[in-house]
Protein backbone atom coordinates (compact mmCIF):
# COMPACT_ATOMS: atom_id res chain seq x y z
CA UNK A 1 0.00 0.00 0.00
CA UNK A 2 2.60 2.59 0.77
CA UNK A 3 4.32 1.96 -2.33
CA UNK A 4 1.21 2.54 -4.22
CA UNK A 5 0.53 5.60 -2.04
CA UNK A 6 4.02 7.31 -3.35
CA UNK A 7 3.41 6.06 -6.60
CA UNK A 8 0.64 8.12 -6.92
CA UNK A 9 1.92 11.12 -5.14
CA UNK A 10 5.28 11.14 -7.71
CA UNK A 11 3.59 11.00 -10.50
CA UNK A 12 2.36 14.72 -11.03
CA UNK A 13 5.63 15.53 -9.40
CA UNK A 14 7.38 13.58 -12.09
CA UNK A 15 4.88 15.50 -14.98
CA UNK A 16 5.87 19.10 -13.41
CA UNK A 17 9.65 17.84 -13.96
CA UNK A 18 9.21 16.73 -17.13
CA UNK A 19 7.92 19.76 -18.55
CA UNK A 20 10.34 21.72 -17.08
CA UNK A 21 13.02 19.47 -18.71
CA UNK A 22 11.07 19.75 -22.22
CA UNK A 23 12.23 21.90 -22.51
CA UNK A 24 8.63 24.61 -22.56
CA UNK A 25 8.29 28.17 -21.96
CA UNK A 26 8.23 29.33 -18.34
CA UNK A 27 3.85 29.74 -18.14
CA UNK A 28 3.58 25.96 -19.74
CA UNK A 29 5.69 25.15 -16.76
CA UNK A 30 3.81 27.21 -13.96
CA UNK A 31 0.75 25.99 -15.26
CA UNK A 32 1.73 22.28 -14.95
CA UNK A 33 2.86 22.57 -11.81
CA UNK A 34 -0.38 24.05 -10.47
CA UNK A 35 -2.42 21.88 -12.10
CA UNK A 36 -0.23 19.22 -10.50
CA UNK A 37 -0.88 20.32 -7.42
CA UNK A 38 -4.37 20.21 -7.76
CA UNK A 39 -4.10 16.60 -8.62
CA UNK A 40 -2.13 15.73 -5.33
CA UNK A 41 -4.60 17.44 -3.68
CA UNK A 42 -7.40 15.24 -5.21
CA UNK A 43 -4.78 12.43 -4.76
CA UNK A 44 -4.17 13.45 -0.77
CA UNK A 45 -8.04 13.69 0.09
CA UNK A 46 -9.17 10.33 -1.61
CA UNK A 47 -5.75 8.02 -0.14
CA UNK A 48 -7.20 10.40 3.38
CA UNK A 49 -10.62 8.94 3.26
CA UNK A 50 -9.16 5.35 2.00
CA UNK A 51 -6.87 5.61 5.95
CA UNK A 52 -9.66 7.17 8.00
CA UNK A 53 -11.77 3.70 6.63
CA UNK A 54 -9.29 1.56 7.29
CA UNK A 55 -8.38 3.03 10.76
CA UNK A 56 -5.08 4.28 9.58
CA UNK A 57 -3.86 7.54 11.10
CA UNK A 58 -3.63 10.43 8.62
CA UNK A 59 0.01 11.92 9.04
CA UNK A 60 1.80 9.48 6.13
CA UNK A 61 -0.72 10.58 3.56
CA UNK A 62 -0.24 14.05 4.45
CA UNK A 63 3.48 13.78 4.65
CA UNK A 64 4.03 12.51 1.35
CA UNK A 65 0.95 15.16 -0.39
CA UNK A 66 3.35 18.06 1.71
CA UNK A 67 6.89 16.21 -0.05
CA UNK A 68 4.85 15.98 -3.36
CA UNK A 69 3.76 19.97 -3.42
CA UNK A 70 7.00 21.02 -1.91
CA UNK A 71 8.32 19.09 -5.20
CA UNK A 72 6.23 20.69 -7.84
CA UNK A 73 5.87 24.06 -6.36
CA UNK A 74 9.98 24.41 -6.51
CA UNK A 75 9.83 23.19 -10.12
CA UNK A 76 7.12 26.02 -11.14
CA UNK A 77 9.35 29.15 -8.83
CA UNK A 78 12.76 28.00 -9.47
CA UNK A 79 12.97 25.86 -12.70
CA UNK A 80 15.55 23.22 -11.13
CA UNK A 81 14.77 21.14 -13.68
CA UNK A 82 15.37 23.11 -16.31
CA UNK A 83 19.11 24.64 -14.43
CA UNK A 84 20.19 21.45 -13.92
CA UNK A 85 19.98 19.88 -17.66
CA UNK A 86 21.21 23.50 -18.69
CA UNK A 87 24.20 23.35 -16.09
CA UNK A 88 24.62 19.46 -17.54
CA UNK A 89 24.48 20.54 -20.95
CA UNK A 90 26.58 24.14 -21.07
CA UNK A 91 29.37 23.46 -22.84
CA UNK A 92 27.59 22.25 -25.53
CA UNK A 93 25.44 24.68 -25.90
CA UNK A 94 28.58 27.08 -25.95
CA UNK A 95 30.42 25.12 -28.39
CA UNK A 96 27.17 25.19 -30.70
CA UNK A 97 26.80 28.70 -30.07
CA UNK A 98 30.53 29.58 -31.11
CA UNK A 99 30.12 27.41 -34.22
CA UNK A 100 26.86 29.63 -35.17
CA UNK A 101 28.50 32.66 -34.47
CA UNK A 102 31.63 31.74 -36.80
CA UNK A 103 29.04 31.08 -39.79
CA UNK A 104 29.04 27.60 -40.01
CA UNK A 105 26.03 25.96 -41.19
CA UNK A 106 23.53 24.51 -38.99
CA UNK A 107 22.83 21.13 -39.87
CA UNK A 108 19.64 21.00 -37.92
CA UNK A 109 18.30 19.56 -35.62
CA UNK A 110 21.15 18.47 -33.22
CA UNK A 111 21.56 17.70 -29.95
CA UNK A 112 23.21 19.76 -27.92
CA UNK A 113 23.97 18.01 -24.35
CA UNK A 114 20.69 16.82 -22.86
CA UNK A 115 18.39 19.09 -25.61
CA UNK A 116 17.67 19.12 -29.08
CA UNK A 117 18.05 22.54 -31.17
CA UNK A 118 15.98 22.97 -33.95
CA UNK A 119 17.20 26.18 -35.48
CA UNK A 120 20.43 28.10 -34.70
CA UNK A 121 21.22 32.02 -36.03
CA UNK A 122 22.68 35.15 -35.06
CA UNK A 123 20.37 37.84 -33.94
CA UNK A 124 20.60 41.80 -36.15
CA UNK A 125 22.13 42.63 -32.09
CA UNK A 126 24.67 40.02 -32.86
CA UNK A 127 23.57 37.33 -29.78
CA UNK A 128 23.43 33.84 -31.00
CA UNK A 129 20.12 32.07 -30.50
CA UNK A 130 19.55 28.22 -30.23
CA UNK A 131 16.09 27.23 -30.68
CA UNK A 132 14.04 24.32 -29.34
CA UNK A 133 11.00 25.19 -30.29
CA UNK A 134 10.23 27.11 -34.20
CA UNK A 135 6.54 27.71 -33.26
CA UNK A 136 5.26 30.78 -35.82
CA UNK A 137 3.66 32.25 -32.99
CA UNK A 138 6.49 32.76 -30.90
CA UNK A 139 10.02 30.52 -30.83
CA UNK A 140 11.74 29.54 -27.96
CA UNK A 141 14.94 28.34 -26.51
CA UNK A 142 18.38 29.71 -25.48
CA UNK A 143 19.95 32.73 -26.43
CA UNK A 144 23.55 34.01 -25.66
CA UNK A 145 23.07 37.66 -23.92
CA UNK A 146 23.27 39.50 -20.70
CA UNK A 147 20.43 39.19 -18.59
CA UNK A 148 19.39 42.88 -18.17
CA UNK A 149 19.36 43.50 -22.50
CA UNK A 150 17.95 40.77 -24.52
CA UNK A 151 16.89 42.77 -27.62
CA UNK A 152 13.94 40.30 -28.51
CA UNK A 153 10.12 40.16 -28.13
CA UNK A 154 10.05 38.52 -24.94
CA UNK A 155 6.88 36.59 -23.58
CA UNK A 156 8.90 34.88 -21.05
CA UNK A 157 13.10 34.72 -19.39
CA UNK A 158 14.66 32.19 -17.81
CA UNK A 159 17.75 34.22 -16.72
CA UNK A 160 20.34 31.00 -16.65
CA UNK A 161 23.51 32.40 -16.02
CA UNK A 162 25.30 35.84 -16.86
CA UNK A 163 25.57 34.79 -20.27
CA UNK A 164 23.07 32.16 -21.26
CA UNK A 165 19.18 32.87 -21.03
CA UNK A 166 16.19 30.99 -22.05
CA UNK A 167 13.29 32.61 -23.81
CA UNK A 168 9.85 32.41 -25.00
CA UNK A 169 9.17 35.07 -27.66
CA UNK A 170 5.73 36.40 -28.28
Amino acid sequence: MKRFTIGLYAIPALLSIGVSLAPMEQSRVILSSVLACGVTVIIACLLLRFARQRGQGPWPMLAGCIACLAVTASVAILHWPLRAAYFVSRSFLNSLAQDVRTGQPFAGPTRAGLFTVVGAEVSRAGNVCLWVDLNPSGRTGFVQCAPDHVPLNLWSMISLDDRWQFIGED
